[in-house]
């Protein structure tokens, strides 16, 4: 009598349960799939209980909720996905790598004097830049005057241009963050 007892007081908790969940559901297609788990849980309350009293010592037990997907170790991982991650890390350390060395480039342009800069970068796998290198065109105009009233563009004057070097990699340090960058600037000769 104990077990018929249990799967009435099973069925109807289940019942009193998901008809209010089902009560805040919006009416729409998911409902037809609500009734159904509810049908489901119905099914497993009664058969679970019938297996208690056909003498089975194991209880039928829901635990999808709990089910948890297997950690996957680098080892454990196909060499073909290997290579396929390796693929993606160096196609996005490549686009990093370009659009960093575009970004540069602009910054330096907008040193007074700089014409024309090229710009090549090393990065790390981690997108972290190891290495910078500069090569920057003067411009030859005389209206790019610095304070002291000497041309900036003027290849002879080496003061002008260790000034425009620091200039640059002062810029670019700052709005980057360079701290341990190798920075290598060269003026190139025209």
């Amino acid at each position: 009598m104990s077990v018929l007892s249990d799967i009435v007081r099973n069925v109807l908790v289940i019942i009193i349960v998901t008809s209010f969940l089902e009560l805040l559901l919006p009416n729409g297609a998911i409902k037809p799939f609500v009734r159904f788990a509810i049908g489901l849980f119905i099914i497993i309350s009664v058969i679970n209980q019938f297996s208690v009293l056909a003498g089975f010592d194991q209880e039928l037990q829901i635990n999808w909720w709990e089910s948890r997907m297997p950690s996957t170790d680098d080892r454990k991982l196909p060499d073909e996905a290997k290579v396929l991650n390796e693929k993606v890390v160096k196609t996005a350390t490549q686009d990093l790598q370009n659009k960093l060395e575009g970004q540069i480039s602009a910054m330096a342009l907008l040193v007074p004097g700089v014409n024309a800069v090229k710009t090549e970068a090393v990065v790390d796998k981690n997108g972290n830049v190891t290495k910078l290198d500069m090569e920057i065109a003067l411009q030859k105009s005389a209206s790019s005057k610095n304070t002291n009233d000497e041309e900036v563009g003027d290849s002879s004057n080496a003061d002008n241009q260790e000034e425009l070097i620091n200039k640059t990699k002062q810029i670019i340090s700052n709005l980057y963050g360079f701290k341990d960058v190798e920075m290598n600037i060269r003026i190139k000769e025209e």
